[in-house]
């Protein structure tokens, strides 16, 4: 007979990665592999700030409606601040509301003022941005990449217009379309492609809306009917990161996925004709049953919900977690047997060893055209980089030369995936023999290279007829040449051969490719993200995974090349609120925010199956010495 204490542990182990189960909430069905959570607020205009703020209007018919500044989404936020209409003005309904940075909030007003403010975090002031009834009809505004604000003038079929505000003047920028009301603008992350969504039901009748995109110069170049989500109109709209688009339509939540040009439900609301209006996002990945990052706040104030929502990926039981799932049955099993107690805590601790970094494995392709005679053995790319050189002298006897028209294609044991949980980002890093000049960290002997990525479709090797993408770096290739470039000048990253191999440094800590200098602690080399792949047409690609790498030099010179490593999985504790898009397309400059990690560590079902398994190790421990007492 099993006594009751072992099978007690065996039941935890096989139950424990499914703990947390999806939540949701009343009045909406999420769509499979995501749970939405009740945020307790409710009013009229949102918007989240790059760093979590959470700013909320309330309108007010007798003209005192307000913005409460929030510290952050979720649960425990507290106030910082509420903004007021500044005096000789008032406001009653509020459409819009952006952030134009950390601090600074831009409100539109469309009841007595009809038009834009400006509100300071930092020193509580409320200003105008426009005249007072230069904007009527105002909506839904929004920041493009550049910093320019747009607003939305839904002023009817054939007479909605997109203006922007600049300076205190209002210009026109687009007008006379729509077949209904705007509803809603938003600006891809990958291109800053402008598109507004319309009704396209001046009778309200329940047709469905749809969206259009506007040229640079304020023309329609696309048209996207949201027909295929099974609701009507639209009130807003919001890109994810990866391009995904989200709108909310009468009765449902629509998606328009990135590179497609079919809607698809994503979500439904019960009640009686149930309308959801303001959208906005939060974080990264919003992929389903990822547990990712992303956040999709939505005003379910006119559905069956009542107020604002949010929907994010359900987590699923992690790679350790899913072992442990069949660990608990098989662990059951032995003990019926009677088998001794190492065999659980065998199971406990092999079970969350964390996925592996990997160095380049195999080389699929190498053209020597214009190499470096002597320096023409691929497979020295092959294995980890070099331990002895320094930032200041390459260890030239572990790198292949890339000679101008030449190439080098790398394979691995397993394909690179999208990193969408480091903190920095990264997915793999590339070592050359790069070296400051002098000892300068601001002056480097470079000889970039372009680094692609490919995919393996038909799944039998590589063949000159798998496609590649280019990882976009700076500066653009058009610019060439850049050998030798001062950093000061302008940085050099997203190429290979650029950045030192500091051999006494860890290979799997990636390097800050947006400073001077190599990261404390880092083997230096170049990091890469597959979030910055592009087409042939220069426009981005989502990749999920790579198989291949190819290298081949991005100027009149020879590029080497010393190893590639692929990074381990991040901890999925630790998720990386702004993705590498956004750190690439929506900010101002090269891209910050980097906070590089070191390897990975164990996921939560890991930790925790290392700490069931110690525990019953000592258990039995003790319990064998009180035997021999």
């Amino acid at each position: 007979m099993i006594r009751s204490h072992w099978f007690g542990a065996a039941l935890l182990l096989a139950t424990a990665p499914c703990a947390g189960l999806a939540q949701q909430v009343e009045g909406f069905q999420a769509p499979t592999g995501y749970a939405a959570f009740r945020l307790g607020l409710s009013g009229s205009a949102f918007a989240v700030a790059p760093d979590g703020k959470f700013a909320l209007a309330q309108d007010d018919f007798g003209g005192r409606a307000t913005v409460t500044v929030y510290d952050r989404i979720g649960t425990g936020r507290r106030v910082l601040t509420t903004f007021q209409a500044p005096a000789g003005t008032s406001w009653q309904f509020l459409g819009g509301l952006a952030w134009q940075d950390a601090s600074t909030l831009v409100i539109s007003e469309n009841g007595s003022a009809r038009t834009v403010f400006s509100a300071s975090l930092t020193s509580g002031e409320v200003t105008l941005l426009a005249p007072v009834n230069s904007l009527p009809n105002v909506a839904q505004i929004a920041f493009a990449p550049d910093g320019v604000l747009y607003a939305g003038l839904a002023n009817g079929p054939g007479a909605n217009a997109v203006v922007t505000v600049a300076g205190g003047t209002v210009r026109p920028f687009a007008s006379n379309f729509g077949a209904g009301y705007l509803g809603g603008l938003a600006f891809r992350p990958a291109d800053g492609a402008l598109f507004v969504g319309d009704t396209n039901d001046p009778f309200f009748a329940g047709n469905p809306g749809q969206v259009l995109q506007l040229s640079p110069d304020g023309l329609l170049v696309g048209q996207f009917s949201l027909a295929g989500g099974g609701g009507s109109g639209i009130y807003d709209l919001v890109f994810a990161p990866n391009g995904d688009l989200f709108a909310s339509t009468g009765r449902t939540l629509t998606l328009l996925r990135a590179g497609t040009s079919t809607a698809v439900p994503f979500g439904m609301f019960s009640g009686v004709f149930p309308f959801p209006t303001e959208l906005d996002f939060f974080g990264g990945e919003f992929a389903p049953f990822s547990g990712g990052s992303g956040q999709l706040i939505v005003n379910g104030e006119f559905t069956g919900v009542g107020g604002l929502f949010v929907v994010q990926p359900a987590a699923v039981p992690e790679p350790s977690g899913l072992i442990l799932v069949a660990a608990g049955p098989v662990l059951l099993f032995l003990l019926f047997l009677r088998r001794r107690v190492w065999l659980a805590v065998v199971l406990c601790v092999v079970a969350p060893l964390p996925t592996a970094a990997q160095f380049a494995t195999r080389v699929w392709a190498y053209n020597s055209a214009g190499a470096v005679p002597g320096f023409t053995d691929p497979t020295r790319a092959l294995g980890p980089p070099s331990t002895t050189a320094t930032p200041t002298v390459p260890d030239n006897s572990s790198i292949v030369s890339i000679g101008n028209g030449g190439y080098l294609v790398l394979g691995f044991d397993a394909p690179i995936r999208r990193q969408y949980y480091r903190r920095d980002g990264f997915d793999f890093i590339v070592f050359g023999n790069a070296f400051y000049v002098g000892g300068n960290i601001h002056l480097r002997f470079q000889e970039p290279g372009f680094v692609e990525v490919g995919l393996d479709l038909n799944r039998n090797g590589y063949d000159p007829d798998d496609p590649f993408y280019l990882l976009r770096g700076s500066p653009n290739p058009t610019s060439l040449p850049f050998q030798g470039i001062d950093d000061r000048i302008h940085m050099t990253w997203g190429y290979a051969d650029v950045t030192p191999t500091n051999g006494a440094g860890n290979p799997f800590l990636p390097d800050d490719p947006f400073t001077s200098g190599i990261t404390p602690g880092s083997a230096g080399g170049d990091a890469f993200s597959l979030s910055w792949a592009v087409d042939a047409s220069g426009n981005p690609v989502v990749l999920d995974y790579a198989d291949f790498i190819r290298i081949r030099p991005a100027g009149n010179w020879s590029t080497e090349i010393d190893a590639v490593v692929v990074l381990p999985w991040e901890d999925r504790r630790r998720p990386d609120p702004r993705s590498p898009y956004e750190r690439l397309y929506q900010v101002s400059g090269p891209p910050r925010g980097f906070r590089a990690t070191p390897a990975a560590v164990p996921e939560p079902a890991s930790a925790t199956s290392v700490a069931m398994g110690m525990a019953l190790w000592a258990w039995r421990r003790r319990r064998s010495c009180r035997g021999n007492h």
